[in-house]
C-alpha cells in the first residue's frame, strides 16, 4: 500500500471519511438503517468528487456482518465496520461478491449479457452480490437495450450501481428505473481542511495560501487536488504560493493586475515589456486566459456593488475597476468571448493570447479614432469624409448657435462655464475638454445635471465615465448638490435618403459616393459611422 500514490492510499474506506458529500452519504446511511435498499442506484457527479469511492463504501456496508447492530443502535455502531471477514475482503479488493466492470472498456452487448448470466446466481458470502459498473454513460445503445429488462426486474439478491460524469448520456429509460444520487464539486473548505490533514499525515510542509491556490484551481475535485499536491510536492522541499505558480503555468494575482492596468491604460508597447518580463511563452496560455476572463468578471462584480468571491487583494481590484466604466468590462469581455473559439483550436495558443491582449489594450475609443484620423491625414492617403445633409447642416448651425449664446443672461448656466473653465486648467486631456466645451447646457435640478453632447457617439459617453474621477471633484465645487448625471439623446430625424451620384453627378466634382457595407472591406470607413451620423464619400484620384 505504500507504493501507491496518495489519491489511492488515502481512498475512502468508511462513511466518513467521505468529505463534501454529506447528503449522498446521510441517504445512502439512512436507507441501510431502515432496511430499505433499492435493486439499481444511479451515482452521478463531476470528476474525483467521490462516487466511485462512495460506491465501493456503500457496497462494504452492504454486505458487513456488523449491519444488524447498526440497524438495531446506529450510535454505537458503524458500518463497514473495517474489522469483519467481509470488509478486509473488499479492503483487499478481492470480495466475490462485489464484481467492479469498467464501462468505457466493456462496452457492447456481450459484456452485459456476461452480467446478466452471472447475476442469476446466489451470493458466495454476503447478502447481496454488488454490481459497480463505472463510467456507464460508455456503454453502446444495444447495451444499454439488453440492460433494460434487467435493471428493471433485478434478482432479489443482486443491486447495481452505475456511476456516471456525464448523466446526459444515460437513456432516459434506464434513468427511470434508477435511484439517483447527486455528487456536488466539493467547496474550498472542507477540501482545505482535508489537504491540510494530509500535509500533516505524509509530514509535507506547505503553506496554506498554497493549498487555497491549490484548491482553486481544480473545480471541487478531490482526487485532482491530491494529485496536483503531490505534483507539486516532488518540485521543492516546501510547497509555497510561488512553487504552485511556477508547477501550474501561471502568473500571481498582482502581476494580472498590473497587466490588466496596463490594458486600461492602453499603452501596447508596455504591455509587450510586462509579457516580456514573465516569460510569457513558458506560462500556460490556457490558465492565462482562464485568470483574464476571471478578473474581468471580478471588476463586473464590483462596477455592480458585489464583493466577489476571491483570495484576491480587494484594494487592488477596486482600483482597476475605478479606472474603467462598465461599458468597456463588457466591452473587454465581448473581445475575449468572440475569440475563445479559435483560441481552443489554433495550436500558436500563446501568440493567439498575445494579440488578443493587445486587441484590448488598443480598444477603438475616441483618442484611437483621432490618432486613426490623424495619421491617415499625414500619410495623404484618400480617407473617407462624412457628407452632411441639409438638415443636419441646419442643425449644426443652429446648434453652434445655441452653444456662443452668452450665458451671462442666464443665471443657471454660470456654474456650468466656471466648470468648464476650472477643468481646462485642470486637466491636460483635450478629449475630455472638447467634450465638455461642445457640450449645451440644458439643467440643473433636483441634483440632476442635464446636458446634450454634440453627437450621440457611444465613446463619448465612455470617456466622460473614464475619466470621472478628473472633472468629478471640480463639478462638485459649482453644483454642490450634485448626485447624477444624465445625458440626453439626439432625436432621430427621418429625412430622404440622398440619391447615389457618380462622379459627374454628384455636388462635389471631386467627391464620389461609395458602398461601405463590406465592412471587412472598409474598416476605418466602418469605425466612422459608428461615431459619426453622414454619407461617406471619398476623393477621386487626380489625373
Amino acid at each position: 500500500m505504500s507504493n501507491l500514490n496518495l489519491a489511492r492510499k488515502l481512498r475512502p474506506k468508511n462513511f466518513s471519511e467521505i468529505i463534501g458529500q454529506e447528503l449522498s452519504v446521510s441517504m445512502l446511511k439512512n436507507s441501510l438503517f431502515v432496511k430499505k435498499l433499492f435493486p439499481v442506484y444511479l451515482f452521478s457527479g463531476q470528476r474525483g468528487c467521490g462516487k466511485t469511492s462512495t460506491a465501493r463504501v456503500f457496497g462494504a456496508a452492504i454486505n458487513c456482518h456488523n449491519l444488524s447492530d447498526f440497524q438495531a443502535n446506529a450510535q454505537d455502531n458503524s458500518v463497514p465496520c473495517l474489522t469483519c471477514e467481509s470488509c478486509q475482503s473488499m479492503i483487499e479488493s478481492n470480495h466475490p461478491d462485489f464484481i467492479e466492470m469498467d464501462a468505457a472498456s466493456h462496452t457492447g452487448v456481450d459484456n452485459i449479457r456476461q452480467i446478466i448470466e452471472s447475476c442469476t446466481y446466489m451470493p458466495l458470502s454476503g447478502s447481496k452480490k454488488i454490481y459497480l459498473i463505472d463510467e456507464a454513460h460508455m456503454l453502446s445503445r444495444a447495451a444499454f437495450n439488453a440492460f433494460l429488462k434487467i435493471l428493471e426486474e433485478p434478482p432479489a439478491s443482486t443491486i447495481f450501481i452505475l456511476a456516471t460524469t456525464e448523466i446526459q448520456k444515460i437513456p432516459d429509460t434506464v434513468r427511470s428505473r434508477c435511484f439517483q444520487v447527486i455528487f456536488n464539486p466539493v467547496h474550498n473548505n472542507p477540501l482545505f481542511v482535508h489537504l491540510k490533514k494530509i500535509c500533516q499525515s505524509e509530514q509535507i510542509d506547505a503553506d496554506d495560501d498554497a493549498l487555497r491556490l491549490l484548491i482553486n484551481e481544480n473545480d471541487g475535485s478531490v482526487r485532482d487536488a491530491i494529485n496536483t499536491l503531490e505534483q507539486v510536492r516532488f518540485a521543492g522541499e516546501k510547497i509555497s504560493t510561488e512553487l504552485v505558480l511556477k508547477s501550474l503555468g501561471k502568473i500571481s494575482d498582482t502581476k494580472l493586475c498590473a497587466i490588466f492596468d496596463t490594458i486600461l491604460d492602453q499603452s501596447p508597447k508596455e504591455l509587450l515589456k510586462q509579457l516580456q518580463e514573465i516569460q510569457f511563452e513558458t506560462l500556460s496560455a490556457q490558465s492565462l486566459w482562464s485568470m483574464t476572463v476571471g478578473l474581468l468578471r471580478q471588476l463586473v462584480w464590483i462596477k455592480y456593488g458585489v464583493k466577489p468571491s476571491t483570495n484576491q487583494d480587494n484594494e487592488s481590484l477596486k482600483k482597476l475597476a475605478e479606472k474603467c466604466s462598465i461599458n468597456k468590462l463588457h466591452a473587454l469581455l465581448q473581445i475575449i468571448w468572440s475569440q475563445e473559439g479559435l483560441f481552443l483550436q489554433t495550436p500558436q495558443k500563446h501568440l493567439f493570447l498575445e494579440t488578443v491582449l493587445l486587441s484590448m489594450c488598443r480598444q477603438v475609443n475616441i483618442s484611437n479614432l483621432r490618432e486613426l484620423i490623424d495619421s491617415s491625414r499625414q500619410n495623404q492617403v484618400p480617407f473617407l469624409q462624412p457628407k452632411q445633409t441639409s438638415h443636419q447642416t441646419q442643425q449644426s448651425t443652429a446648434q453652434s448657435h445655441t452653444q456662443t449664446q452668452t450665458p451671462q443672461d442666464n443665471s443657471e448656466k454660470r456654474p456650468w462655464t466656471a466648470f468648464v473653465n476650472e477643468l481646462q486648467e485642470a486637466t491636460n486631456d483635450p478629449v475630455l475638454l472638447s467634450i465638455f466645451k461642445q457640450a449645451v447646457f440644458i439643467s440643473a435640478k433636483n441634483s440632476e445635471i442635464k446636458i446634450k453632447l454634440s453627437t450621440s457617439s457611444p465613446f463619448l459617453k465612455e470617456k466622460i465615465d473614464d475619466s470621472e474621477t478628473i472633472w468629478k471633484s471640480i463639478l462638485t465645487k459649482h453644483f454642490p448638490d450634485f448626485t447624477s448625471f444624465t445625458i440626453l439623446e439626439e432625436k432621430a430625424v427621418t429625412t430622404p435618403r440622398a440619391p447615389v451620384l457618380n462622379s459627374k453627378q454628384s455636388a462635389h466634382p471631386s467627391l464620389t459616393t461609395v458602398d461601405i457595407t463590406d465592412t471587412k472591406k472598409w474598416p476605418q470607413a466602418t469605425l466612422l459611422t459608428k461615431a459619426f451620423s453622414g454619407r461617406l464619400e471619398k476623393t477621386s484620384e487626380k489625373p
